[in-house]
């Protein structure tokens, strides 16, 4: 998926960040204690295959920017027992990644339970749009107890140091 289209789902519109973008990535990355000196504030307003800048808003205004990695992950070839006779077979297996990057507004810009609400939506909606191209996990990292302890009871994501993983679930269709 390549940031092409704005969508809109809830209270959210999503849309793909751009150069009119620019002076809030710069003030909200220098404000952010994590992101300032390491990121680029153009990060979040790239968008090239694979590699997809968005921001979110709400109806009172931006959000927060998030941009996506897709990673395509070779895990190590296996052995498959064969049945009655035939030859084992090696197999390989693609592990499908999204890595999630997101630059939230300094507090005195938005109310966290705000933005809080903001990202839910937004991480639902992304489910939805990655788990038909194969995306099989989705995963960011954080310094920030409050957002880890949230994105761990209200979202589902498992804790790994400052890592934070989901296992995203193909529903089966019949």
């Amino acid at each position: 998926m390549t940031a092409l289209n704005t969508f809109k789902f809830g209270d959210c519109f999503l849309r793909p960040a751009d150069e009119r973008d620019r002076e809030l990535a710069e003030r909200w990355t220098a404000a952010d204690p994590d992101h300032a000196g390491r990121f680029d504030p153009g990060f979040w307003l790239e968008n090239i295959l694979g590699r997809d800048g968005f921001l979110l808003s709400d109806r009172q205004g931006p959000c927060y920017f998030f941009k996506m990695h897709i990673h395509a992950t070779l895990v190590l070839p296996w052995l498959s027992p064969s049945g009655a006779g035939a030859p084992n077979q090696i197999r390989t297996i693609l592990h499908n990644i999204v890595q999630v990057f997101i630059q939230f507004p300094p507090c005195e810009e938005a109310r966290p339970m705000r933005v809080f609400r903001a990202l839910a939506e937004g991480c639902q909606w992304l489910e939805r749009t990655i788990i038909p191209m194969g995306a099989e996990e989705m995963i960011f990292d954080s310094r920030n107890e409050t957002l880890i302890r949230f994105c761990v009871k209200r979202l589902r994501f498992e804790r790994d140091g400052e890592m934070l993983r989901k296992k995203l679930i193909r529903e089966s269709g019949g």
